[in-house]
């Protein structure tokens, strides 16, 4: 690959927070110009320079212009968008002399780079009956989500004119309260979409991890009505996958590192046939024993989705830091496979070999479903969680495989009426005799309860 290539490639961290994965990108891209102008040193003109070390690096006009070409993000968070901004000029001031910059602009504007907006609504909210009438009220949740158009925001990206669609006054917030739309109108929500020429080449980043109980019913509504994998009791990191999918183009590469709860839970069925039924090679690396977030209690994977291709999906997993920094060994399941698979569910920290096994004694066998009930938990909003209560809570970290269970927290009667009835067969069998499954465990960790608590 050329500079005038690279000089091309756009990557987004779409919930970039402090920055770190653009770091990474920004690191990544100062090494490709270093070891090209290395190996073609005639093309060098200036753009890789010796440090006073015997090291080498690139020229400032280089890096400033790596910054503007390459390096997007988005924040809801306007102290994020600082912060991230901040920490790229400090990445590319490293390694230079201030004497030798007197009288030059340093710093880049990035204004048109790093935006602050929400990555999930777009300014079509405002269509879909969903915000209060009160232009205030209105007006208030607007700037606490902060609506964001991606065409608007980005029209050098997805290679749209902006929007001429005017925005009608009464939906305007008023001057010097939160934040407006582009002047360019409501126009557009969404990115071109996947197969389209328009889009990121890259889209990288860790997402918020933050379950559908706790966002606003607003939010949730909005979400429901846009993307399809807005299921059941799911997690935002599910919607960011999929906008994901619509950020980046037909031959780009999206890669996130995620909680692997989507990859077998009920509630990430429609993310999952979203994913197989994109066409793009899935790659999953399973870093659950790397202790990657350390105060986390999840199990995190890494998830990339290449460019369009024949459904494909490659799974493996590392135990430590040295497997990872190897050459990595993928198996690769095939589409009879992929299709044999129940519920589409996506089989991590499991070989090949056994998961052919399962899907012969599916198609021969009984399943468990034919002898017992299964369902999910009831999930209990953290705002009803009392110390004393009427009625005990149990949570997957009170126990782990035949232990008893740890006391938790409590819910009064009331309060747990506002999330299920008493009459809900969910909530009537969860009083009974029954056997806990942990949701997110390596193995399977499972106790049985006689305590009446509510899973």
């Amino acid at each position: 690959m050329k500079p005038k290539d690279v000089r091309k490639i756009k990557i987004l961290d779409p919930a970039c927070g402090s920055g770190s994965f653009l770091i990474g990108a920004y690191e990544r891209i100062m090494k490709y110009y270093i070891d090209y102008y290395t190996k073609h040193p005639k093309e060098n003109k200036g753009f890789v320079v010796k440090t006073p070390e015997g090291g080498k690096k690139l020229s400032l006009q280089l890096k400033k212009q790596i910054l503007r070409d390459n390096i997007y993000g988005v924040d809801i968070d306007r102290r994020a968008v600082e912060i991230t901004e901040f920490s790229l000029y400090v990445k590319m001031m490293e390694g230079e002399q201030f004497r030798s910059l007197f009288g030059e602009a340093i710093l880049p504007d990035l204004r048109d780079n790093i935006k602050c907006g929400n990555s999930l609504i777009g300014w079509d909210i405002l269509d879909m009956g969903i915000l209060p009438d009160d232009i205030d009220e209105r007006n208030e949740i607007l700037a606490k989500i902060n609506p964001m158009n991606w065409e608007d925001a980005f029209p050098e990206v997805f290679g749209n004119a902006p929007s001429s669609v005017p925005i009608a006054s009464e939906h305007l917030l008023p001057e010097g309260e939160g934040r407006k739309p582009s002047p360019h109108g409501r126009g557009r929500a969404e990115g071109t979409g996947e197969g389209s020429s328009g889009g990121f080449d890259v889209v990288i980043g860790n997402p918020p991890w933050v379950r559908v109980d706790n966002l606003d019913n607003f939010v949730r509504k909005y979400l429901k009505a846009s993307y399809s994998s807005s299921k059941g009791k799911y997690d935002i990191y599910y919607i960011f996958i999929e906008k994901g999918l619509k950020l980046v183009n037909s031959n780009g590469l999206l890669g996130q590192i995620l909680p692997n709860r989507f990859c077998t839970a009920n509630s990430g069925y429609n993310l999952r046939k979203l994913l197989f039924n994109s066409q793009r090679k899935i790659k999953i690396l399973s870093v659950s024993k790397l202790n990657v977030f350390m105060s986390a209690a999840n199990y995190p994977i890494i998830i990339c989705l290449d460019k369009v291709f024949k459904k494909k999906l490659m799974l493996s997993s590392v135990s430590n830091k040295e497997e990872f920094e190897k050459n990595i060994v993928f198996e690769k399941l095939n589409e009879r496979i992929i299709e044999s698979l129940p519920e589409s569910i996506i089989p991590i920290n499991a070989s090949k070999k056994s998961i052919e096994i399962v899907i012969g004694l599916l198609k021969k066998g009984i399943s468990l479903s034919e002898l017992v009930s299964i369902s999910e938990g009831v999930r209990i909003p953290q705002k009803y969680e009392r110390e004393k209560g009427d009625e005990h809570i149990v949570k997957q970290y009170q126990f782990s495989r035949y232990s008893p269970i740890a006391t938790g927290s409590f819910i009064l009667k009331t309060d747990r009426e506002k999330v299920i009835s008493s009459s809900s067969s969910r909530y009537v069998n969860s009083q009974k005799e029954k056997i806990l499954v942990a949701e997110d465990a390596l193995r399977i960790e499972a106790t049985y309860d006689n305590s009446k608590s509510i899973p």
